[in-house]
């Protein structure tokens, strides 16, 4: 039997935001309308779920900010594999103004000098940018 690491699913960051506020009202409330004797321990539960509240708002935040850097990295290795891989141009060209219209960049047609062609590298074979003054994977000159 291999050990190793458990991996644990973390907790939902909307769980500790709705745990947090369940505690903190319901403890406030206690505190503010009702004439119990334990004000102080009542206020340290409110805290306690304040706390729960902001921690879960910033780890929604983070959450939020990594996926969508996530989806970024995804769409730039799409774009990096089709200009590398044997795809034509006009499928690139297409990708590249399907990208500025997400992104709501107000461009013109995106002409075909624009996108680097490929080239061979004469030693190795690999697939290199036009613009390229060496190859990329031995260094030889193109």
């Amino acid at each position: 039997m291999k050990r190793g690491k458990v991996k644990r699913e973390s907790i939902s960051p909307w769980f500790l935001i709705g745990i947090g506020g369940l505690v903190s009202i319901l403890s406030l409330y206690t505190v503010w309308f009702t004439n119990s004797e334990n004000k102080s321990a009542m206020q340290i539960f409110a805290f306690i779920g304040i706390i729960f509240l902001v921690y879960g708002v910033i780890r929604q935040i983070i959450k939020s900010v990594s996926q969508s850097k996530l989806d970024i990295v995804k769409e730039e290795r799409n774009l990096a594999n089709d200009l590398t891989g044997t795809a034509d141009i006009d499928k690139r060209e297409k990708r590249i103004q399907e990208q500025v219209a997400r992104l709501g960049v107000k461009s013109q047609e995106v002409p075909r000098s624009a996108a680097p062609s490929i080239i061979k590298c004469p030693v190795c074979h690999t697939n290199n940018y036009s613009t390229s003054k060496f190859c990329h994977m031995c260094g030889y000159k193109l």
